[in-house]
């Protein structure tokens, strides 16, 4: 075979004397260290494993010819025939089952420190930074199962009104976001719709009587998230009056308290003193306790949905993941009246 210098073929092949040697390696004189390409070496590791470039070329999403012609220019590099070209099969050569298990010591070698630090990123709690409302009304009912599927996973809920900054601020590891979906620099997953209606204690329904319209609920005592209000997300009285088709500039809207929070309206329905506009999220678990009831059947879809998102780094890692999709299969495994 005709020897062709490796410095014209492949540039990343550098001399000893332009590279740092390896610690306690010491190569004698004028001796040049050639270091293939990684993707060169996975596409023999593959060719090598299937005794096939077409089974090879299908593993790797490229073409037959692609990784006939990566072999070739491997062999030209190294100046040795690593596969015997039969008529309908190849096999390694003598030299090509040697380097073969080298490959395969190396990347075995290498998938065993990513894994190493997958294992060291996985120590320490999971901090989860959402609002106060999703925290108290959803994940701490739920989060005991998870601690029971994962007992070596710590969590720590992180609940305030206004969400942390992921990419500059180190205290939470992920995020549960209520809203549109854009989060730029985040890896972002989507989690679950949601949908709003009013609701009080059955024993509000009882005291009004039958409520069948609209105008017979405007008559009730309202409560207002105020939240719901301010934002886009389409879960106000407004929102959901106009969804309905009902004038959405009816005074009594005007009247009754307003909280700050989701969950501190909820709660003043559960404890009686008027109807709320309510997330399913929110309250579904009260509703299937028949804690409250729906006063009228229409839901709106929300504008927003629930999120997951964190640092792309962060995406990667083994808590991160069992966390997310222990998450979207608690919200898809929930049923709401």
């Amino acid at each position: 075979m005709r020897k062709i210098k490796a410095e014209n073929v492949f540039p990343e092949f550098v001399p000893v004397s332009a590279a740092e040697p390896e610690a306690g390696y010491a190569p004698a004189s004028g001796v040049r260290t050639r270091r293939p390409a990684l993707e060169a070496l996975r596409v023999f590791e593959a060719a090598a494993r299937h005794a096939s470039f077409t089974k090879a070329a299908a593993e790797l999403c490229v073409s037959q010819a692609a990784v006939s012609q990566r072999i070739l220019a491997l062999e030209a590099d190294l100046d040795v025939q690593l596969f015997r070209r039969l008529t309908r099969k190849i096999e390694l050569t003598s030299d090509g089952e040697r380097l073969a298990r080298g490959v395969r010591e190396g990347l075995a070698r290498i998938a065993g420190a990513v894994s190493d630090l997958d294992q060291r990123s996985d120590v320490g709690p999971l901090a989860v930074s959402m609002l106060p409302s999703f925290a108290s009304r959803w994940l701490v009912r739920r989060l005991p199962r998870f601690q029971y599927a994962h007992p070596n996973i710590e969590v720590l809920v992180m609940a305030d009104e206004h969400p942390v900054d992921l990419l500059s601020d180190g205290a939470a590891d992920v995020a549960i976001r209520f809203g549109l979906g854009h989060y730029p620099g985040l890896a972002t997953s989507p989690l679950a719709p949601d949908g709003v209606g009013p609701v009080c204690t059955p024993l509000l329904v009882a005291r009004y009587g039958v409520i069948e319209t609209i105008d017979d609920m405007l008559d009730m005592p309202l409560l207002h998230d105020s939240s719901a209000d301010r934002d886009a997300s389409g879960t106000g009285w407004k929102s959901w009056l106009a969804h309905v088709g009902a004038p959405s500039d009816d005074p009594r809207l005007m009247i009754g308290p307003r909280f700050s929070q989701a969950h501190l309206a909820i709660e003043g329905a559960l404890l009686g003193h008027g109807v709320t506009l309510a997330r399913t999220s929110l309250a579904g678990d009260d509703l299937a306790a028949g804690r409250l009831v729906r006063v009228l059947p229409q839901i709106a879809p929300s504008r927003f949905k629930y999120f997951l998102v964190c640092r792309p780094e962060a995406a990667r890692q083994g808590k991160v993941i069992k966390f997310r999709e222990w998450m979207k299969a608690e919200m898809k495994a929930t049923k709401h009246p």
